[in-house]
């Protein structure tokens, strides 16, 4: 308020200052002011004002007598007292009103507002206690009370210290009470914990609760309980959803003793933490039960007790503690009783980890499914009425359900009845058996403990495989045992441990085994069975898997063989062996070989020592195999002895030493095969290697494969009347000999009887007395000692199919003859046996094919030679009559061959699909056809070499047909028809063909293909369909017919050119199809035809040169496009498009036709290429030095556009090829321009400038128009007249103010432009006049004045009196000036006032 005061008086003080200073003036003695106008009170406010006396203080406010103005808190009442002086303003009177006090809802009491220093709205104490809420800073108790007024519940400060249940309530979540379990699993959110508050007493079946799906809780069972009534029929909990029980709580339903099945029933995921679960002793029911395959249960510690079994799995359960007690007993309840825990559905899988469980019946049991023990106690205990009558197993696994795995890594196991602690199966097939599936069991630790003459583990006989790996035993387990563990005994104990090395005779690795057999039967796909030391072995059979069995230096007696069955590979070696499976053969053939031994044991009674059969295999590497104590064989393999199928079992010597009586080796049956390869074998008393057989049905044991390549075989004969033999072949199968040695000592080397024998290489000696004979087999016939022995005599069942074919190196010996036949029955048996080759004891001729003969060689022995005055042709040595015989002979013998021509023949000859055939014709020897043929046809592959001539002289017939898929190559000769018609179509009876018709594969690399005919084509090139395209690729020689076409490529072929001459004076190449021409040189012209809707295609490329037209030519108004490519390469003639109607030939057509297309991107020319032939983005060009016309790639150099102005046109951008210099207007060279495009200018672009008007002190400009591209200037806005620069308007004159302006000194006018002055003049004075007269006591006033500008001059004129004053009173003057300063201090005071209420937003 004192601040409005004095900014009023402040206010005042200024407009007074603004008066005269004659109204201020006053002389000493003027009275007080005693108006109030000027006070001023605050607004609303009234009073006295009363100006001060001299000396106070001036606008002292009076005493407010008025309250308005005077702000109380809302709704509040009072009296407004302005403050004492020093009192601070506005200062709130007491509140005699609550109105503005709030107090909580319901609440009741008074607001006093504090005193002076209290905290402003201290809530008032809180006098009603119902709802007890206390608003946000009030203070106060809060008292609820109990239902006879006495509090229970304290909150200070609004927390609630305890939380009073509702009525009946059995469990809380989160501060919400719930007088049911049900209501709680309903209603309470999913991850909520629910705490039971109160026992649960006298559950009925209506009141169980069950976890909805979808739902997780953990109930906390805070140490309470849940109990049932009598008439209660379930389990209390069911779970549906995830549940986790914790908080040491008791479930039990055992008060229902028909209907109290157990405690949870879980569908869902169960955790049970702690806690007592129990159930009806005879309920049939289980404390836990596990439902359902999805259900999973885990276990972490509880009691379960009581109920008929303590849990019962169908789902997936982990026990990791607890204790699991069952009472139940057959003889107390012979319809009701149970193992403790039961695994009990196909897809049960339970892992007990810990715990303990203890059953009167039984402990444990899995009747179907997994179970897995890795700890725990498990006992089986007497009955406390029956004792151990009903007491079975502490853990019992059978597959009474189903099959059953049982595996023990751990645990104590215990039974004191009189039955073992574990059983691992049931062969009962009545009652408890079930349906007798199969249970395994594997042990791999524990404790097993039984009274004494109990077993610790039985495995039932027929379900039952239990196999111990490890653990403690009361008994011994030593039967369940694998091979590579032991049971050793120590004080009646039996421990289960790893077999040691030192213990063990094999080994696979570092698992060591007792018995050769076990590590056979364990070892896995490619391992390896390393034998330790000498032992027996039972033997062992393989099955599917390839097994090494390495002897290491070690003997093996063998009581049972070793058999390699089905996809079984059994390989013998020995590692010890230093000569790595090569023994030493003396020249006497004595045997010399230090190696690992694996042998028949002497009273065995064995057949043969190891054998491959059923499709398996065995393989000698290196070692001993010895069948000496075998009543048969020291290897078998047996195939089908029936011959109804083909089974291939195979026994392979690779290396080593094969010894045996009779048979070292022995191959019976379809499909049984014998490699032998190397290292030795041998026979004491018969054959090395044997076959066998009868003549009766279905024991002829045929369809055997021998094949002997390397190695030394050794037979001896001991038996008298009997010879030796090196193999004996009595059945029908191959023996193929192609190197090695076979020895017999007194008998034959190879003994024929049946099948078929081909030597091509190898050594064959058959020593001893030339005069000895002796039988061979159950057959009277005795044998010579011979190399090798036909014998028809025998009679044997394949006698007459039997053939003896021998060439080659083969080298044949025998102390009586090298071959000998026994036909003494002249049943042609010579005419069986065919010699082409190799080296022989005695004379071998009568056996030698027709074109052949014998010699002897420097050393004495019988050679085959070719007999050239016979023989037409040779093949690997053999003369032959017929050139057809010597491609046969190679065709047979399964390798590549060369047939030679001797002299010229005429004969037709085919080469057989499968053959691979090369035929040497030499200078001067011509093949001509025979019989209306073709002179070659192909089915295999050929090729065609030397200098000779193949020809054919009959119409319609070729000198080579090479048909679809065969392959032919022509490296040298001349191939030609010799009779064609070259002149006229009646010459030579009109004879005329392809010389060559290919449907195959065909290259032609060397030689000369020619012919003279005006009718046929040189060579035809045609595939048999679009899946059997004919290729012909000609990469060297010279292929040349004047007069006609040279080649014709027609349907479904390829022809490739890369090398080579072609010649016509007509068509070089007729294409149909496919021509890919990228080399050689084609003296004629190229045409590519297209006919129908055939598409064809020629591409010529790389280093060709054609030396003639190129030409697409569209046949008979063809849908199809004939296409020619040229990419590279050479043309001197011309290139066009063409059309042929069928007759009349060949008429061009215009390079832009659409009946064919031809596309040069690259090349070289010698005549110009049409554009229109050029590929996109190509055009010619030609060479200025050369003069050689080619094409390219327009390399472009883009010009940028430049942009029209106003000044100077512009041009388009556009693009100049480096090459040719030609000019284009789009980057992809497709519009091509003389001149670059020319933009015409642009009109010009004008900113006004207005005008600016002249003043009196610049000129000024006439508007104008400046174009802002080019920067020129025009007068018009339309740009027609243009000025150097803008027009100038000169300076207006000054415009002088009327009044005069004047000085002390001087007058002038003012121009009221510019300020300038104008007219300036010195004053020019008048005469003084008075303007107040003095009188006696005061100065009067004197004046003069300038003439022109009326400027005046004042003077005092002294008093009239004594005294002169001067012109006006000096109080007055300074009381004018303080007044003056007041009024501007007050101004200025005023206005900073003002601007901070409008700041504050007052």
């Amino acid at each position: 308020m004192k601040k409005k005061i004095i900014a009023i008086a402040l206010a005042l003080c200024m407009v007074t200052s603004l008066l005269p200073a004659t109204v201020l003036a006053a002389s000493e003695g003027d009275p007080q002011c005693t108006v109030t106008e000027g006070c001023t009170l605050p607004n609303g406010h009234e009073g006295e004002c009363v100006l001060p006396e001299e000396g106070g203080e001036p606008d002292a406010p009076a005493a407010c007598t008025k309250t308005e103005g005077c702000t109380l808190a809302e709704g509040h009442e009072g009296a407004c007292v302005l403050p004492e002086e020093g009192g601070e303003p506005d200062a709130p009177a007491a509140c005699t009103k609550t109105e503005g006090c709030t107090l909580a809802e319901g609440h009741e009491g008074a607001c006093v507002l504090p005193k002076e220093g209290g905290e402003s709205d201290a809530p008032a104490a809180c006098t009603k206690t119902e709802g007890c809420t206390l608003a946000e800073g009030h203070e106060g108790e809060c008292v609820l009370p109990k239902e006879n007024g006495e509090p229970v519940v304290t909150m200070l400060d609004g927390v609630n210290t305890l939380a009073a249940p509702r009525v009946g309530a059995v469990c809380t979540v989160g501060g919400t009470d719930y007088v049911t379990l049900q209501d709680a699993f309903a209603d309470a959110p999913s991850g909520s914990t629910i705490e039971m508050t109160a026992d649960i007493a006298g559950m009925t079946t209506d009141m169980i609760a069950t976890v909805p799906v979808g739902k997780t809780f953990t109930l906390n069972m805070a140490g309470h309980s849940i109990t049932v009534d009598q008439a209660f029929t379930g389990r209390p909990i069911v779970n549906e959803g995830v549940l986790t029980i914790t908080g040491n709580g008791t479930i039990d339903s055992s008060d229902s003793e028909a209907g109290g099945f157990g405690a949870v029933n879980n569908k869902g995921t169960l955790i049970v933490e702690n806690g007592t679960y129990r159930g009806a002793k005879y309920a049939s029911g289980s404390s836990l039960r596990n439902t359902g395959a999805d259900a999973v249960l885990t276990v972490k510690d509880g009691l379960f007790e009581e109920a008929t079994c303590a849990i019962f799995n169908e789902g997936t359960v982990t026990i990791n503690g607890g204790t699991f007690t069952g009472t139940t007993c057959s003889q107390c309840n012979s319809d009701i009783w149970s193992y403790t825990i039961r695994n009990y559905s196909e897809y049960s899988k339970m892992t007990i980890n810990g715990g303990t469980f203890t059953g009167v019946q039984g402990a444990v049991s899995a009747s179907i499914g997994y179970l897995e023990v890795n700890g725990g106690t498990f006992k089986t205990v007497a009955c406390e009425h029956h004792g151990t009558a009903a007491t079975f197993y502490a853990l019992y696994a059978a597959g009474e359900a189903g099959k059953v795995l049982c595996v023990i890594n751990d645990g104590y196991f215990e039974t004191e009845g009189r039955q073992t602690a574990v059983l691992i199966g049931n062969d009962n097939t009545g009652g408890d058996g079930g349906i007798n599936a199969p249970a395994t069991g594997i042990v791999r630790g524990g404790t097993f403990v039984a009274p004494v003459g109990v077993p610790a583990l039985k495995g039932a006989e027929r379900t039952g495989d239990p196999q111990i790996t490890g653990g403690t035993f009361t008994s011994d387990v030593s039967q369940y045992v694998p091979g590579h563990h032991m049971a050793v005994e120590e004080d009646g104990t039996f421990v289960v441990e790893p077999v040691t090395q030192a213990v063990g005779v094999a080994a696979v690795g570092q698992t060591y085994y007792r018995s050769l057999e076990s590590a056979l039967e364990d070892a896995e796909n490619g391992e390896t069975v390393r034998v330790l030391k000498n032992a027996e072995s039972a033997g062992a059979a393989l099955a599917g898997k390839e097994v090494t069995l390495d002897l290491a230096g070690c003997e093996v007696a063998l009581r049972g063989p070793l058999v390699a069955g089905e996809g079984a590979h059994l390989i013998i070696e020995d590692s010890a062996d230093a000569t790595e499976g090569k023994p030493t053969v003396s020249k006497d053939n004595k045997v010399t070989y230090d190696a690992g031994r694996l042998y028949a044991a002497a009273d065995a009674g064995m057949s043969y020592v190891a054998a491959s059969a059923f499709g398996g295999s065995i393989t000698l590497k290196s070692g001993i195999v010895d069948g000496l104590n075998a009543d048969s064989f020291a290897l078998y393999a047996q195939g089908d002895v029936t011959g109804a199928a083909d089974v291939a079992s195979t026994v392979t010597v690779d290396g080593g030493y094969v010894l045996a009586q009779e048979f070292a080796l022995s191959a019976q049956g379809c499909g049984a095969a014998i490699r032998f390869n190397g290292g030795a074998a041998e026979a004491r008393d018969n054959a090395v290697i044997g076959g066998n057989g009868s003549n009766a049905e279905g024991n002829r044991r045929g369809g055997t494969d021998i094949r002997i390549t390397g190695g030394t075989l050794i037979a001896h004969i001991e038996t008298s009347g009997y010879a030796s033999c090196g193999v004996y072949h009595p059945q029908e199968g191959t023996l193929t000999i192609t190197g090695g040695t076979i020895y017999s000592e007194n008998g034959c080397g190879v003994l024929m009887r049946g099948g078929e024998m081909a030597m091509t290489g190898g050594t064959i000696v058959a020593g001893g007395d030339p005069v000895f004979v002796g039988k061979v087999g159950d057959s009277k016939v005795v044998v010579t000692p011979s190399g090798v022995v036909f014998d028809r005599d025998a009679g044997y069942y394949d006698a007459p199919n039997a053939k003896v074919d021998i060439g080659g190196t083969a080298e044949v010996s025998g102390t009586l003859k090298a071959i000998d036949v026994l036909d003494t029955k002249a049943q042609n048996a010579s005419e069986q046996v065919d010699v082409t080759g190799g080296k022989f004891s005695s004379d071998v001729k009568e056996f030698v094919p027709e074109g052949n003969t014998t010699d002897t060689d420097s050393e004495g022995n019988f050679i085959v030679v070719v007999d050239k005055a016979k023989a037409v042709a040779e093949a690997n040595g053999v003369g032959y009559t017929t050139v057809q015989a010597a491609i046969d002979a190679v065709a047979n013998s399964d390798a590549a061959g060369t047939v030679k021509l001797l002299q010229s023949k005429a004969e037709s000859v085919a080469v057989p699909a499968g053959a691979n055939v090369t035929l040497d014709i030499p200078a001067g020897v011509t093949l001509t056809n025979t019989n209306g043929a073709h002179t070659i046809t192909n089915s295999g592959t050929l090729a065609i070499t030397g200098e000779g001539t193949v020809d054919n002289v009959t119409h319609a017939k070729g000198a080579l047909v090479n048909l679809s898929g065969a392959q032919a190559v022509i490296r040298g000769g001349m191939l030609t028809r010799s009779s064609e018609a070259s002149t006229s179509a009646s010459q030579s009876g009109g004879n005329s063909w392809y010389v060559i018709d290919n449907h195959g594969t065909l290259e032609i690399a060397g030689g000369k293909v020619v012919n003279e005919g005006h009718f046929s084509s040189l060579i035809r090139n045609v595939g048999d369909s679009a899946a059997a395209k004919a290729v012909l690729t000609i990469s060297g020689g010279e292929v040349e017919q004047m007069g006609f076409i040279a080649v014709k490529n027609d349907d479904n072929s390829i022809l490739n050119v890369t090398g080579g001459v072609i010649r016509s004076n007509e068509q070089a190449v007729q294409n149909w199809t496919q021509a890919n021409i990228s080399g050689g040189r084609l003296e004629g012209n190229v045409i590519t035809w297209a006919y129908g809707d055939q598409p064809s295609e020629t591409n010529i490329a790389g280093s060709a040169v054609v030396d003639g037209d190129v030409a697409a030519v569209n046949y008979m108004d063809a849908a199809a496009q004939p296409v020619v490519n040229i990419t590279g390469g050479t043309v001197t003639g011309s290139i066009y498009k063409g059309e042929h109607k069928g007759s009349g030939g060949i008429i061009h057509t215009a390079a832009d036709s659409t009946g064919a297309d031809i596309n040069v991107s690259g090349g070289t020319f010698k005549k110009p290429v049409d554009p229109a032939f050029c590929a996109e983005g190509f055009a010619p060009n030609k060479d200025p030095i050369t003069g050689d016309y080619t094409v390219h790639t327009h390399a472009f150099v883009k010009t940028e556009a430049v942009a029209a102005s106003c000044a100077a046109p512009g041009t388009e951008a556009y693009w100049t090829c480096s090459v040719c210099g030609k000019l284009f207007s789009d980057e992809a060279g497709a519009n091509e321009i003389a001149a670059p495009v020319i933009v015409p200018k642009t009109a010009h672009t004008l900113v006004k400038t207005e005008a600016v008007a002249p003043t009196c002190t610049k000129e000024g400009s006439e508007a104008y128009w400046t174009c802002s591209g080019c920067g020129k200037l025009f007068s018009d806005g339309n740009g027609v007249n243009e000025i150097a620069a803008p027009v100038a308007m000169s300076k207006t004159a000054h415009t002088p103010v009327a009044a005069w302006s004047s000085d002390g000194s001087n007058h002038w006018h003012v121009c009221s432009v510019c300020g300038e002055k104008l007219s300036q003049g010195t004053h020019t004075f008048g005469e003084w006049h008075t303007t107040l007269a003095p009188t006696a006591t005061k100065t009067g006033v004197q004046e003069k004045n300038c003439t022109v500008c009326g400027y005046g001059v004042c003077a005092t004129v002294p008093a009239t009196g004594t005294s002169t004053p001067q012109t006006g009173d000096p109080f007055n003057v300074w009381l004018f000036v303080g007044l003056l300063c007041i009024g501007t201090t007050g101004l200025v005071v005023l206005t900073g006032v003002q601007l901070k209420k409008h700041r504050a937003g007052k």
